[in-house]
């Protein structure tokens, strides 16, 4: 595919990228460092990735995991959000929403209200649902212990998020834009991981589309563009053209 392929994303406020802008960014907010140069004690990574996406992943209690990781993407989870989600869990009130089917091949229709059953749209409401009833914990921080838990399944949403689509019809509209832009968001996909594999030794974890997305879209709400995009061409200076990638 083309690099300079483009998609929008949003209803309400709008992004439209680049494949290229895309991958860069995402690259930048892996791997690039506070002061350029390789990580270290007097170098940390500049953004939230190497302090949630690879926190205890693999860890066999999910939501433990997700628990901590959510803390390290600004969740400010006090102790009692905490210790209401872990009595959920110990309870077994929240759902496994590791279906093996993820959220980009949902059924579209039934995001949008909930269908108080068990399949798998079913699921993704009760885990919402049971999550934002603990004070505390509303849309964001359920989404941030979801995703880290669940990272196929439960899409990212912040206040920063939000804003690209309608309150009511979230889940259903951003279904709809990873439907348009399917073969981008593969795409993507592949980039990415082309990258990690062969410029960053794999380190960290797969990024999937639901990750890619939130991220381009964050730095885009946040305005950070240019400052990924600068962060991100540097560490693609020493790598080829991902076009031929």
């Amino acid at each position: 595919m083309d690099l300079n392929a483009t998609s929008s994303w949003g209803t309400q406020k709008k992004l439209t990228i680049s494949l290229r802008d895309a991958l860069t960014i995402v690259i930048a907010f892996g791997w690039a460092t506070k002061n350029s140069g390789p990580s270290g004690p007097t170098n940390p990574y500049r953004w939230a990735f190497h302090s949630y996406d690879t926190v205890l992943r693999g860890n066999p209690d999910k939501i433990e995991a997700g628990i901590l990781a959510a803390n390290g993407l600004n969740a400010q989870m006090n102790s009692g959000a905490i210790l209401g989600v872990l009595a959920k869990h110990v309870a077994e009130v929240l759902p496994d929403l590791n279906t093996g089917v993820p959220f980009w091949q949902m059924n579209r229709a039934r995001l949008d209200i909930n269908p108080r059953d068990g399949s798998n749209e079913g699921l993704l409401w009760t885990w919402y649902t049971e999550m934002t009833t603990i004070s505390k914990v509303g849309d964001a921080v359920s989404s941030k212990v979801g995703h880290h838990a669940f990272p196929s399944q439960m899409p990212l949403f912040d206040s920063v998020i939000c804003k690209f689509w309608s309150d009511d019809h979230m889940w259903s509209e951003f279904h709809s834009d990873l439907e348009i832009n399917e073969e981008w968001c593969q795409e993507l996909e592949r980039l990415v991981e082309v990258y990690r594999q062969m410029y960053q030794q794999g380190d960290g974890v797969y990024i999937n589309r639901l990750r890619a997305l939130d991220i381009c879209l964050w730095i885009k709400g946040r305005n950070r563009f240019r400052d990924a995009m600068d962060a991100g061409a540097a560490l693609l200076a020493s790598a080829t053209d991902p076009a031929n990638w």
